[in-house]
């Protein structure tokens, strides 16, 4: 039964189903494949994803949060209220977009502090590309950090360790 998701996933995929309502109506999980299906598809097809994709929001689902908020690249205050939902809901991907809005104040005001809080919750989950920052931060002293060459050394070996097993993309 670990798969009849998946199976479904793709024979719907294939049938070009339309309805997200009468998709998998209790499959979040599902409904996030077929959004991640709609994205990547030849042709893409953005207004289904981000139909799919807020569907399993709706349910929950913290990496569907994410994609909404990378879609909605145009629309800053929408991109940083679905990372933030992400983020939430534990994605570390969108931790680490947080961390970069905060940082260079991308549709929220610039905040070193929250950008290094949001750079510390994707560390925690072993985030390469958020280890490999707060390694440069803690070598030049950035985000209100005091230069620390051994911090940066201890980053720098944890980012090549998350580099063999990063997270799983959302």
């Amino acid at each position: 039964m670990k798969y009849a998701g998946f199976a479904l996933v793709i024979a719907l995929s294939a049938c070009g189903e339309r309805t997200v309502s009468t998709v998998v109506p209790d499959d979040t999980a599902a409904t996030l494949a077929l959004g991640r299906a709609a994205l990547h598809g030849q042709p893409r097809d953005l207004p289904r994803a981000r139909a799919y994709f807020a569907r399993a929001a709706q349910d929950g689902s913290g990496a569907a949060a994410y994609y909404l908020g990378v879609l909605a690249e145009r629309d800053p205050a929408e991109r940083i209220r679905w990372l933030t939902i992400a983020a939430e809901r534990g994605e570390p991907h969108a931790m680490f977009l947080l961390g970069n809005a905060y940082r260079s104040g991308a549709g929220v005001p610039r905040d070193d502090a929250r950008a290094l809080a949001y750079y510390a919750q994707a560390a925690e989950a072993e985030l390469p590309a958020a280890l490999q920052t707060l390694a440069m931060a803690y070598r030049s002293g950035e985000l209100g950090l005091a230069p620390d060459e051994d911090e940066a050394r201890r980053y720098e070996m944890e980012a090549g360790h998350a580099l063999d097993h990063p997270p799983p993309e959302p």
